[in-house]
């Protein structure tokens, strides 16, 4: 009887222990439930919990939570990526958008051409911009964002648009109006020019007003299409001593004219790659442009000497 009695006793405190070890384990384990979900919720993504137990259920519990961790630490990086890209996308679209909280006014996301189109660097409240708001075209939405309702509001320079189409069409209207003309007034100077062949003394002076006009009214539509196409630049090898002896000979006129400059010669080598003919006419314009000047001026006052002499001598004569 004593024998079943410390039998019974020696039961009951196995399985005391048992099951306070049973406790003890889910109280650690549901500690480290709590501290996950927690560092999850503050954003900290840094913790790991030890794979390395003895005991197989720790190592399968620690190694569990790492990879839950891994795979919501995953997705937020996937959505931070996503959130970026349409960052970027919102950011390169010419029409301003500007994201409010409704029921305050506080602006919770603005892009770079709301900025431009309102004129500041920054925007923290709707009322900053209500003025120039109604200068632009403006559409709203609305939404539910984090259980708040938010209005989305997207605007454009209708003017700009509107002043751009106009440019677009009157440029399209000359290129069609010059093209029309060269049509109509060649026909004229061919004819022109043949009746000039063939009239007679009578007509002449009409045909040749005709032939004129028209001449002249494709020369001006000629230099207006030079004006308005400009043309490719076409980028060239050339040398630097032809160059700049060029430079010196139109200094040396320059010189005389009462320009004075120093210049010094290097190796025949090239100097690059550019615009031969705006590069020389970059050089020697101002050269020529002084040279015109003082050279004017000295001639009018030789001419006035020597028409002055050449007065003295009649008068003696």
């Amino acid at each position: 009887m004593d024998f079943s009695f410390l039998a019974l006793v020696g039961a009951v405190v196995a399985l005391a222990a048992a099951c306070l070890w049973q406790w003890h384990r889910y109280r650690k384990t549901v500690k480290k439930v709590a501290f996950l979900f927690n560092a999850l919720d503050n954003g900290d993504y840094t913790f790991h919990f030890p794979e390395g137990g003895r005991l197989d259920d720790d190592h399968l519990l620690n190694a569990s939570l790492n990879r839950v961790k891994d795979i919501l630490r995953h997705a937020r990086d996937e959505q931070k990526e996503r959130e970026k890209y349409f960052e970027l996308i919102i950011d390169s679209v010419d029409t301003g958008i500007l994201v409010l909280d409704d029921s305050r006014g506080i602006v919770l996301r603005c892009n770079k051409a709301a900025l431009r189109l309102l004129g500041r660097d920054a925007v923290t409240h709707i009322s900053q911009v209500e003025d120039r708001l109604g200068s632009l075209s403006v559409r709203e939405a609305y939404t539910t964002l984090k259980g708040r309702r938010v209005r989305i509001l997207a605007m454009s320079d209708i003017k700009g648009e509107l002043a751009n189409q106009e440019i677009d069409s009157w440029v399209k209207l000359i290129r069609v109006l010059t093209h029309e003309i060269m049509n109509t007034i060649t026909p004229i100077v061919s004819l022109s020019d043949t009746m000039l062949r063939q009239a007679g003394d009578g007509r002449r002076e009409e045909l040749e007003v005709i032939n004129r006009t028209s001449r002249e009214l494709i020369r001006f539509v000629e230099n207006y299409r030079k004006f308005t196409h400009v043309p490719k630049p076409v980028p060239q090898l050339f040398y630097v001593k032809p160059f700049i002896e060029r430079i010196v000979e139109a200094g040396r006129a320059a010189d005389e004219a009462g320009m004075h400059g120093e210049h010094r010669r290097r190796a025949s080598r090239p100097a690059g790659v550019c615009r031969r003919g705006a590069a020389r006419q970059g050089a020697f314009q101002p050269a020529e442009e002084r040279r015109r000047g003082y050279g004017g001026g000295r001639t009018r006052k030789r001419q006035g000497v020597h028409g002055r002499r050449r007065r003295g001598n009649n008068r003696r004569n």
